[in-house]
């Protein structure tokens, strides 16, 4: 069988301190996050709704999704990575994740990404897929599935 050398371009999002892994194309745009309008919502990881280019677009912190503590980002500047939806139910075809710096680029291959076997991943809570290591640096992948799933409870 032949070695594959196959590159999947991704970016690296900051939270509260950790460091999200997201593929290139499950993003739609990573944008300013503008003013967001008041939400109908009982949990804190569920932040509004903001318009961007005409769709009404949830936003949601994934550290509080996550219950950690939330890290206020440095600066007036608020970004947020738009997702394109997975499962598109009820009508969701974007969303968005807070994130507190502008993303990173990077090319992962099957040699450079492993198992994060140092995080007891016990502690976690059911949106995080997995604890990775990437070129030696510690990441997280995202639970997308059940991220959307969580959302769309909020949204019905």
């Amino acid at each position: 069988m032949a070695e594959s050398n196959a590159v999947v371009n991704c970016l690296l999002i900051q939270v509260s301190g950790n460091s999200l892994i997201l593929p290139q194309s499950s993003i739609a745009e990573v944008v300013r996050i503008p003013d967001v309008l008041a939400k109908s919502s009982s949990v804190d990881w569920f932040k509004g709704i903001f318009e961007w280019r005409r769709q009404q677009v949830p936003l949601i912190s994934f550290d509080r999704l996550c219950g950690w503590d939330s890290v206020e980002p440095k600066g007036n500047v608020r970004w947020a990575a738009i997702l394109y939806a997975l499962t598109q139910a009820h009508g969701l075809v974007f969303y968005a994740l807070e994130i507190h710096t502008t993303p990173r680029s990077l090319g992962i291959t099957a040699d450079s990404i492993c198992e994060d076997t140092s995080v007891n991943s016990q502690a976690d809570h059911d949106v995080v897929a997995a604890h990775v290591l990437v070129n030696d640096q510690v990441a997280i992948i995202p639970n997308i599935p059940r991220i959307e799933s969580l959302l769309h409870e909020q949204l019905s």
